[in-house]
């Protein structure tokens, strides 16, 4: 009886352990991975060279990261709908970067690479100021200039 009881139980805790997926990508794609402060994985497609063009070192296709903060200004269902955001952001954050990550299931606009809460509190602040009302702080990984 208590050998049945430990094989259930075996079962059951099998049954409850997390999986993991595999998401396949056809071979004439090809994509990079960026590390995330949460569990999700960001994927941004890699962008081909043009011909005549020297390829970049790998110093400068991957630049260095380090924990940090990005204002999160706009989220979207729709990747057309963050890129029309982001150009503007570009346009009124001329010294900052701007990136649009795809999160599953949004599309995030996020502004800045701030190695400090205050700096990034400051640029929250700005862009409040220029109407992204919503604009929030998110810890993450960020570039290093």
């Amino acid at each position: 009886m208590k050998r049945i009881f430990l094989i259930g139980a075996i079962f059951i805790l099998m049954g409850c352990a997390p999986r993991q997926t595999v998401k396949t990508v056809s071979p004439e794609q090809e994509f990079i991975t960026q590390p995330a402060v949460t569990d999700s994985i960001v994927i941004i497609k890699k962008e081909q060279p043009q011909e005549g063009v020297t390829p970049k070192t790998e110093e400068q296709v991957s630049p260095k990261t380090t924990y940090g903060y990005r204002v999160q200004i706009f989220a979207s269902w729709s990747n057309e709908n963050a890129e029309r955001i982001a150009s503007e952001a570009r346009f009124k954050f001329p010294d900052q970067r701007v990136y649009v990550e795809y999160i599953p299931p949004l599309y995030r606009v996020r502004v800045g690479d701030c190695r400090t809460r205050e700096e990034a509190e400051r640029l929250r602040d700005k862009a409040r100021s220029l109407g992204y009302e919503d604009a929030f702080l998110v810890p993450t990984n960020i570039n290093v200039k």
